[in-house]
This record gives structure tokens, C-alpha cells and sequence, in this order.
């Protein structure tokens, strides 16, 4: 039986909600259950404008260059090293590094949705550039000295300049 000073949450759906508190109604000790989840769901128009052109642009590339090599990259056991040099070129391996530094500037959400999308097409490729972005880029920039960030974070936003696929 259920003790009136515990607290208990539960999910519930709505029906079973109306159930429920028509049978606590009957004994007057327990209160009435409510429910108090939120839940917003953004579709793809509802997105900034800017948010909407990474999700385009991310899209697009893990359709046309992302995804039809992805099997063949996972078969024979590659690292996808031109993927990832376009990822460079593109901004996203550093994302979400601030423009003072190389990065491209972008907030969370541009992060979150870019990865995604990148690993809609691959998840390895996904992984790498999140594990680039957030695991090594983000604590440099943001708890790192100025003497770090130009060591340690401003050469690994951009492609290195003696890097043939720069040109």
C-alpha cells in the first residue's frame, strides 16, 4: 500500500492519468496526480535561420559524400581522412570554438544538430568530429590560459596550411 508522505514520480499517459485520479479521488488521503513534463519538439522550420543553413549544408554533405562510402570505410577498416579534412574545410571541427581562435563561433545547438546529421551518414565520422570538438577543442577554449589556446586549440580548428587538400 502506498504511504501518503512518499513521493513518487512516474510516467504515465494521459488516460491512465484520469483513471488513476478518479480512484484516489475515493480515498481522500492522496492528492490528485498531475503531470508536469515539457516537451518541445523543434521541427526543421522552426530553427534560426543560421541553425537551418548548418542543418542544410550537414545534411547535404552526409547524403553526397558521407554516406556512400561509409560501409566501404567501416569494411575495410579506413579512417576517413578526406571526409574529415572537408569537415575542417567546411567549420566543423571546430564548431563551436569562438572566431578569435579559428573556430567557426557556433552555439550548442548548431554543434548538436551538425553532429547528427554528420552521423546520420556515418557514425564513425560523426564520433570523430564530436570527440575533436568537445572532448579536446572545448576545454582548451574554454578553461584554457591564452598561452593554451594558441598552442593547444588555435592549430586544431583549421586544416594545417601544408596540408594538400587546403589548396
Amino acid at each position: 500500500m502506498l504511504q501518503s508522505s512518499r513521493l513518487v514520480a512516474l510516467k504515465i499517459p494521459s488516460h491512465g492519468l484520469r483513471v488513476l485520479n478518479s480512484c484516489l479521488k475515493k480515498n481522500s488521503k492522496f492528492t490528485e496526480l498531475t503531470t508536469k513534463t515539457t516537451r518541445a519538439y523543434t521541427t526543421h522550420s522552426q530553427l534560426p535561420e543560421e541553425h537551418q543553413m548548418v542543418y542544410d549544408m550537414c545534411r547535404k554533405f552526409a547524403d553526397d559524400e558521407i554516406a556512400p562510402n561509409a560501409s566501404k570505410w567501416d569494411k575495410n577498416h579506413e579512417f576517413p581522412q578526406e571526409v574529415i579534412s572537408q569537415l575542417f574545410e567546411l567549420g566543423l571541427m571546430g564548431i563551436n570554438v569562438s572566431a578569435d581562435h579559428g573556430g567557426s563561433g557556433l552555439d550548442s545547438l548548431a554543434y548538436a544538430i551538425a553532429t547528427e546529421e554528420i552521423s546520420r551518414g556515418c557514425a564513425s565520422s560523426g564520433a570523430i568530429m564530436s570527440v575533436h570538438n568537445s572532448l579536446y577543442l572545448y576545454p582548451i577554449d574554454e578553461f584554457g590560459t591564452p598561452e593554451q589556446k594558441e598552442r593547444f586549440l588555435a592549430p586544431y580548428v583549421a586544416l594545417p596550411e601544408d596540408d594538400p587538400k587546403k589548396n
